[in-house]
C-alpha cells in the first residue's frame, strides 16, 4: 500500500541558514512520529565557463572542444558532489530524529529563478507523491533582490493540490 501524500514532505534547500531552519522545523514537527517520509530537493546553477580559443584547422578545434568537455564535466560533477554533501548533512538532522529520508536530489537549472525554481520543485512533488512542500523564508533570497518576489511566495501562488510550508 503507498503512502498517503500528506505524510510526504518534499523539502526545497540551498545552503543558506533559512534552509536548515526549515529542516529543523520539520524535524521538530515530525520527531517521533511514524509514517513519514521526506526528500530533499537542491537546484543548482549548471557551472559556467569562459569561451575558450577556437581554430582554423578542424583537428585542433577538435581536440579543445574534447578538452572543454572534459573540463566542464569535471566542473558539473564537483558541483554535484558539493550539493549532495550539503543534502546528507541536512539529511542527518532528520534521520537523527528518526525521519525516513530517502530521496535526495541535486538538480541542474537554467534560469534559476523564482519562476522555474517554483516550477521544478512543483513538479518532483507532483512526479514523487509528495502531498507537502516546506521552502525557508529567505530560499535563494538574493533573487528577491532581483525580482522583488521569494521562492515562496511564488509556490504558494502557483502550487495547486500542495500543502506549501514557508519557514521564516
Amino acid at each position: 500500500m503507498s503512502m498517503p501524500t500528506n505524510q510526504r514532505i518534499l523539502i526545497g534547500v540551498d545552503a543558506s541558514e533559512a534552509s536548515r531552519r526549515a529542516v529543523d522545523y520539520v524535524a521538530d514537527m515530525l520527531g517521533g512520529r511514524h509514517g513519514f517520509h521526506v526528500g530533499l530537493v537542491h537546484l543548482e546553477l549548471p557551472p559556467k565557463m569562459l569561451e575558450w580559443g577556437g581554430s582554423e584547422d578542424s583537428n585542433i578545434e577538435d581536440d579543445v572542444s574534447s578538452e572543454r568537455a572534459k573540463v566542464y564535466q569535471k566542473l558539473e560533477e564537483k558541483t554535484i558532489k558539493n550539493g549532495q554533501q550539503m543534502l546528507e548533512k541536512l539529511k542527518g538532522i532528520l534521520t537523527e530524529r528518526g525521519i525516513d529520508v530517502t530521496a535526495l536530489l541535486v538538480r541542474f537549472e537554467e534560469p534559476l529563478d523564482r519562476k522555474h525554481i517554483a516550477h521544478d520543485i512543483l513538479t518532483i512533488a507532483k512526479e514523487r507523491g509528495y502531498g507537502t512542500i516546506v521552502v525557508g523564508r529567505h530560499l535563494f533570497s538574493g533573487l528577491k533582490r532581483l525580482f522583488g518576489h521569494h521562492v515562496g511566495e511564488e509556490l504558494v501562488r502557483t502550487g495547486k493540490g500542495v500543502t506549501i510550508w514557508v519557514i521564516e
